[in-house]
């Protein structure tokens, strides 16, 4: 007997198919000369990442109360709200961004971005800005036996690292 598979199509929903389906990427230099792009063409894929978190793009630190005093959850949300509604607007200074730079592991953004853009698919970058090159802790007062509450938290800090 051979093996085989029962289907059985019910009414009820049992689950929901997701809106985006995605997958991780690593490219690296060279990356245009690669077969990845035709498995990325092909998969039915709608965003991908590309990330290398130990690397940063950003080419100098954004100082704390760059855009006026933050001092609160609340001021967070509203300066965070600023950048969302007007991503081109004079909040991101994307001239502060190496794009266009050969970084190492990680080869030319605009060219990976390129890619996904020619295959419509929604590029998603992580710019790699970790603990290492905030220019100031995010915690105030660091006690490893609790996670601070709102006011133990520095957000100009939070801000110049958004």
């Amino acid at each position: 007997m051979k093996d085989h598979s029962i289907i059985v199509l019910r009414q009820q929903v049992r689950g929901r198919t997701p809106v985006r389906f995605g997958v991780n990427i690593e490219v690296q230099d060279h990356h245009e000369s690669t077969n990845l792009w035709d498995w990325v063409a092909d998969s039915g894929i709608t965003v991908a990442r590309e990330f290398h978190p130990e690397q940063t793009l950003r080419r100098r630190s954004v100082e704390p109360g760059t855009w006026g005093r933050i001092a609160s959850r609340e001021d967070f949300e509203a300066f965070r709200k600023r950048i969302i509604d007007d991503p081109d607007g004079p909040m991101v200074q994307w001239d502060n961004y190496a794009f266009d730079t050969a970084l190492p592991w990680l080869g030319v953004p605009d060219g990976i971005i390129g890619k996904l853009n020619a295959l419509e698919i929604m590029p998603l970058i992580s710019l790699g800005y970790g603990t290492a090159h905030f220019p100031r802790p995010l915690i105030r007062d660091i006690d490893t036996r609790h996670v601070p509450d709102d006011a133990g938290l520095d957000w100009e800090a939070a801000a110049s690292a958004y």
